[in-house]
């Protein structure tokens, strides 16, 4: 499995157990995925001076659109909204910049291998070591920026398929998911 393959894993709402949905099914090798912020507004009172204040705070939340296309669409009876999935993201995500040496903590769980240090004058970015799903060491003399796809735990809120004959048959399908 490469890094840039998506990979869902079902997560069954009874035992909190995680079933892979095919990881080599050719449907997720051929997609697309796009990251963005899903915060919700939070409820709003008005306060004795005229000003709106949130009575709670809400965690910031990611969203995604995950698109593909091709002879063999994801499994429309495992995909249906309100599904639980952990998914393990193609889409990178950056860190402010750091400077080593020291330890740090990404803000979400990382695939495995998929964590870079992109610094200001190399071009190639440098593969670190994870000490954990959540902890990456930053090497000695190294600054930059921290690049690495996230494991998210999301939920299924639209699953549409679209049946094309342009040039021959085939599937356009999207995955719309909000992070629980």
């Amino acid at each position: 499995m490469m890094v840039t393959d998506l990979r869902l894993y079902y997560l069954d709402q009874t035992s909190n157990e995680s079933e892979s949905i095919q990881a080599s099914n050719p449907c997720l090798q051929t997609c697309t995925q796009t990251l963005f912020s899903a915060k919700k507004e939070g409820h709003l009172i008005r306060n004795i001076y005229g000003h709106c204040i949130t009575l709670h705070s809400i965690p910031f939340k990611y969203g995604s659109i995950i698109t593909g296309q091709g002879t063999f669409p994801p499994s429309s009876k495992i995909l249906k909204p309100g599904i639980r999935l952990k998914v393990y993201c193609i889409q990178p995500l950056y860190t402010l910049k750091v400077q080593g040496p020291k330890m740090i903590s990404l803000e979400r769980p990382c695939v495995p291998y998929s964590v870079f240090l992109i610094q200001d004058k190399h071009s190639v970015p440098i593969a670190l070591k994870e000490h954990s799903e959540q902890n990456v060491e930053i090497p000695q003399d190294a600054h930059g920026f921290i690049s690495y796809c996230p494991i998210l735990f999301m939920i299924v809120t639209a699953f549409d398929i679209k049946f094309t004959e342009d040039h021959g048959e085939s599937f356009q399908w999207s995955l719309t998911l909000e992070e629980i």
